[in-house]
Formats: C-alpha cells, sequence, structure tokens
C-alpha cells in the first residue's frame, strides 16, 4: 500500500486504485475501531471511479503522529487530498469519520470536495435531556454514571483490547440476523472482528473518548453540498428515527434507508449500497444541481435532480 506523512509525522496508508485521470475521486473513510478493510466490498466501483480507502490515523497501518484525535482525522482528511493532488471528490464516512468529517467542512473549506455521504452517524453519540439520538443506552457525560461507563469502556479496551472488539462488532451488524445466527452476517462478523483486532487497544481508547466528547450538531447546517444519508434500520446501535432526524438538520441532502441492515449497510448489503453511491456521483456529475432520492420505485429508487431546497417528492 502507498503511504503518505502528514505534517506532524503521522503515516497514513491507503489503497488507491490508480485511475489518474478524469474520473470522479471516492475517498472512503471508515468507522472506529477497525480500517480501511471494511470498504474491500466497494473496491468494485473501481472501473467507473478512482477509488482511495485510507487507514486513518492510528488505525491499521497508520502512525498517530503527534496525536489522536476526532478533529485531527477530519483534519487529515484535506491534507490527503493536498498531497495527492485530488479534484472532484466524493467523501464517504461511516460513523466516526462521519463526525470527523462533519468537523473539518465546519471549520475549513475544500474546494475539492463536491459531495459527501454519511453512513449511519449521530452528531453526538452521547444522550442528554436534549438529545435522545445518541447511541441506545449510552449516558450523558454531564453525569456520573455516564462519566464512570465511560471510564469502564476505556479501561476494558485497554486492559483486553481483542475481548472488547468482538463485542463491540457483534452491535455493528442487523439486530435480527444476529439473533438469527444468519451465516452470511456471522462470516461478516468475524472476518471484521480480525480486522479490529489488528488495532492497539490504547489508540483506540483515546480516539474513543474524543469521539464521545464531540458534538457536531451545530455544525451540520453549515453543509452546503450535495449530502446523502446512509442509514440502518434494524439496528442495534441507533434509533430507527436518527436518519430523518438527520435529514432535518442537513440541507440539500437526500436520505436512503436500508429496512434490513444495521450500522454497516456497505457491508451487510454491499451491491445494493453500490448501486446507490454509483447513481448518486453520477447525477452530482451530470447537473449542478439538488437531489433527492425516490423511494417509489419497487423499493430500489432512484435519484432525481430538483430545483429547490427543500423540495421533497410528493
Amino acid at each position: 500500500m502507498p503511504s503518505i506523512r502528514l505534517t506532524d509525522g503521522a503515516m497514513i496508508e491507503y489503497y488507491d486504485s490508480g485511475a489518474i485521470d478524469n474520473r470522479p475521486v471516492l475517498i472512503f473513510m471508515h468507522g472506529w475501531g477497525v480500517s480501511g478493510q471494511v470498504f474491500n466490498q466497494q473496491i468494485a466501483l473501481k472501473d467507473e471511479f478512482r477509488i482511495i480507502i485510507p487507514d486513518l490515523r492510528g488505525c491499521g497501518k497508520s502512525t498517530s503522529g503527534s496525536g489522536l484525535s476526532v478533529s485531527k482525522i477530519g483534519l487529515d482528511l484535506y491534507e490527503i487530498i493536498d498531497e495527492l493532488a485530488l479534484e472532484n471528490v466524493h467523501v464517504i464516512a461511516w460513523s466516526m469519520a462521519a463526525m470527523a468529517l462533519w468537523k473539518a467542512i465546519s471549520s475549513k473549506e475544500n474546494d475539492a470536495i463536491k459531495s459527501i455521504t454519511i453512513i449511519d452517524m449521530s452528531p453526538k453519540i452521547s444522550n442528554d435531556e436534549d438529545w435522545d439520538m445518541g447511541i441506545l443506552g449510552h449516558h450523558s457525560l454531564q453525569n456520573d454514571e455516564g462519566k464512570i461507563r465511560l471510564e469502564k469502556s476505556i479501561t476494558s479496551m485497554k486492559n483486553n483490547w481483542d475481548d472488547f472488539s468482538e463485542r463491540m462488532v457483534g452491535r455493528i451488524f442487523s439486530k435480527s440476523k444476529i439473533e438469527k445466527n444468519d451465516k452470511k452476517i456471522v462470516q461478516f462478523k468475524n472476518d471484521l472482528v480480525q480486522v479490529a483486532n489488528k488495532n492497539d487497544g490504547a489508540s483506540m481508547s483515546i480516539l474513543w473518548n474524543s469521539l464521545a466528547q464531540c458534538d457536531a450538531r451545530n455544525d451540520l447546517d453549515k453543509i452546503g453540498m450535495p449530502c446523502l444519508l446512509i442509514y440502518g434500520l434494524d439496528n442495534q446501535l441507533y434509533s430507527s428515527k436518527l436518519g430523518e432526524k438527520i435529514q432535518s438538520l442537513i440541507k440539500n441532502s437526500s436520505l436512503v434507508e436500508f429496512a434490513h441492515c444495521g450500522h454497516a449497510p456497505h457491508i451487510e448489503d454491499s451491491e445494493h449500497f453500490n448501486q446507490t453511491i454509483r447513481e448518486f456521483i453520477n447525477h452530482i456529475e451530470c447537473a449542478e444541481q439538488n437531489f433527492y432520492y425516490d423511494k417509489s420505485e419497487k423499493g430500489n429508487g432512484s435519484f432525481f435532480t430538483q430545483d429547490l431546497i427543500g423540495q421533497t417528492p410528493q
């Protein structure tokens, strides 16, 4: 895998399909506790797009540099774009990476980024009196119970990362399919556990603490570019209403819900996921307009342009 040394010394390793031409560039950014390997099924898109999949700072084969934080991961994206002289970029960010992307876009513009896709993420993972769309059962960090639970989780990550990561991975996939011991999902789970176990528990604990402290709710209305939201409804981590909530907070956004997936639609239903990405990017390439996603066509859906922000299909 090629690598990039960032300004603070972090070495970022990444997959690159190598198609350096005029085609759109898709950068896939992975979630917490894993690596770029979670997007192996999206490499199938390389015949149409240039595909770049980095191991984020401190994850997989990439190093931590001067330190780890969600905000740094977001700004690392900009360095990668600049270092590789990328144009016409579409960023697809899953889970923690979505938080990093939201914070980066809010703090710094980058004209190379033409669209973003968010995969199943909340702008605040803890729940408070004014926010109930965080991780199910994740208590507020404003009270002692929440702080104690966070400390216990961090200690568990440091002391036995393999055990913690296996439990974490078990919550990523479809609730009903996990309960039914679906063979395909079990294989996905086993494969992802192997990916997660290559990480270091101490580093993951630092990133988890950073993620737990993040709140991007006020950053969402600053997103002006086309934004695709992909959310799983059979979810062990988040409410089935989260996607609708995020769509209400981001103008010019389109929501696609995967009824039979959990937190990882790109893994659980990669064919439908890839087709959704393909249609979204191709329509952006065809017109400088806004988009909505029509779910009426036999459950498959397709994208259409719309002239007015906020307009929805009837």
